[in-house]
């Protein structure tokens, strides 16, 4: 089939004027929350195929991406989400708009562990550092400046941080290789983001976050192993990691944009923050970050429950990600009520807001999560919000 590749105009939103963005209510205001990331269309998914064979237009493949986020911005407002996102369709994956416009990413040589409670299940990682990094292009190409003129609310943007970057792309042997100094590869990752998370404020951004999934790794026992094989010092590194992300965060606060930091566990990792052994690390990582927002995955409540909360600071707003997002069979609604008034008691109510519990893109196919079943799980989220807070 040959796509057609005429530019259509897209449809136009109610509201969508860069007035009206600039009227809309402030990112900490919100209650109802999302992490970023939505599931692809089908037709998206077609069109990248597609596109990728040579018979669909860059032109073509930007108009229909065009198209489908004006959709999605349309329903987010529908059901009542307080911040919007472009779902990242504009995106191929997590790493790989880093290392498309990043010189320095090679092919992995070697295997990694994947999930941190086996050393036998290993995943190759497709991109790893290699070479000095430099800058070919920007990470992140028009999504800013359209959901500036199309979302006529609050909108963020999300990059990966520094030091998950790291994690990702660090290959023993051959990272080491060009970056003997773990300082100098994150400062120089860091760079990369901060000059990125610039250009988006430059560009009418009010709300950018940070996908940390990195941190969980600090409280894995496998995977310190890990880190230890392959020279790295765990405990210096979890410092020297949230240093990084705090550099390329800081100097948003002159800029009046909103940061956030999402704390993902991911659906294998269930109780990182805990007392115990990792009581330490917790402290550590809640205190020191600098962002404005910290979203953090608690759809299972965490074994000691919330107190992990006392260690953030009062006027940092936190958003518990309390609604599943990579199975369809939810958590009893009283008992996400009530979890939220147990993380009361750890945190003040009016700095709390709610979300899913991750992006919708991560564990989606592996849990078979369909569109109307994301759309039901936001409706929730939105739901809710206005129990809590009215």
């Amino acid at each position: 089939m040959v796509m057609d590749t005429t530019p259509q105009t897209p449809p136009q939103d109610a509201g969508h004027t860069a007035a009206g963005a600039a009227l809309a209510p402030h990112p900490l205001a919100a209650r109802a929350e999302q992490v970023g990331s939505l599931l692809p269309p089908p037709a998206l998914q077609e069109a990248r195929h597609v596109h990728q064979d040579g018979r669909l237009s860059t032109v073509g493949l930007r108009t229909l991406e065009d198209h489908l986020v004006l959709e999605s911005l349309e329903q987010q407002r529908r059901l009542g989400v307080d911040v919007l996102t472009d779902g990242e369709y504009r995106r191929g994956s997590w790493l790989g708009s880093v290392a498309e416009a990043v010189e320095g990413f090679v092919d992995a040589v070697a295997e990694r562990p994947f999930d941190p409670r086996s050393r036998d299940a290993t995943q190759a990682a497709p991109k790893v550092i290699g070479g000095r990094l430099r800058s070919r292009r920007r990470l992140i190409v028009s999504e800013a400046t359209f959901l500036a003129q199309h979302a006529s609310a609050p909108f963020k943007i999300t990059l990966p941080s520094p030091s998950s970057l790291m994690l990702a792309s660090f290959e023993p042997g051959v990272t080491d290789a060009v970056y003997p100094d773990v300082d100098e590869l994150l400062a120089d990752l860091s760079a990369l983001i901060r000059d990125e998370l610039m250009s988006l404020a430059g560009e009418g951004t009010p709300y950018v976050q940070l996908d940390a999934p990195g941190y969980t790794l600090f409280a894995d026992s496998a995977m310190r192993e890990w880190m230890s094989e392959a020279g790295l010092d765990p405990d210096r590194l979890l410092t020297q990691g949230i240093a990084a992300d705090n550099a390329s965060l800081a100097p948003l606060a002159e800029q009046g944009v909103t940061t956030g930091i999402h704390l993902c566990r991911g659906s294998a990792q269930r109780h990182w923050l805990t007392v115990g052994a990792h009581e330490s690390m917790a402290e550590e990582l809640l205190s020191s970050l600098v962002a404005d927002v910290v979203l953090l995955g608690c759809e299972n409540e965490w074994a000691d429950g919330f107190r992990p909360l006392r260690y953030i600071a009062d006027d940092t707003k936190v958003v518990l990600g309390l609604v599943a997002s990579t199975r369809t069979n939810p958590t009893p609604y009283p008992a996400m009520l009530r979890r939220a008034e147990r993380a009361a008691e750890h945190h003040p109510m009016e700095q709390l807001a709610v979300s899913a519990q991750c992006g919708f893109v991560g564990g989606s196919t592996r849990h078979r999560l369909s569109i109307d079943d994301q759309w039901r799980k936001l409706e929730l989220v939105v739901r809710l919000a206005r129990d809590l807070w009215g």
